[in-house]
């Protein structure tokens, strides 16, 4: 299994620090004694969990460039409905609008 960010001892370590409200910081040491984790192991682990979904969101949704390109022509120049389509909206006016 490899490991993670924060199981890795030989990764370059860097400070960060935040200022925090106090209840903040007393539902952190609770939920890090929950885990039976340090607070600073927890908020660590918890950065990542959330920085990994954040990026995986992020490149899910992202387009190239020939996809951008293909929705836009299809927005500005859209098909001729085929046959199948106009027989459904044929169906649809007939049973929701014809009243």
């Amino acid at each position: 299994m490899p490991k993670t960010v924060t199981q890795s001892s030989k990764s370059k370590r860097e400070r960060f620090e935040a200022r925090i409200p106090t209840e903040l910081k007393q539902r952190l040491e609770q939920a890090a004694a929950i885990r039976d984790m340090s607070v600073s192991a927890f908020v660590l682990r918890q950065i990542e969990i959330a920085t990994e979904e954040v990026l995986a969101e992020h490149q899910h949704r992202q387009w190239s460039k020939a996809d951008q390109e293909k929705f836009f022509e299809a927005l500005m120049n859209p098909p001729e409905p085929n046959e199948k389509l106009k027989a459904a909206a044929r169906r649809y006016f007939d049973l929701n609008l014809k009243k």
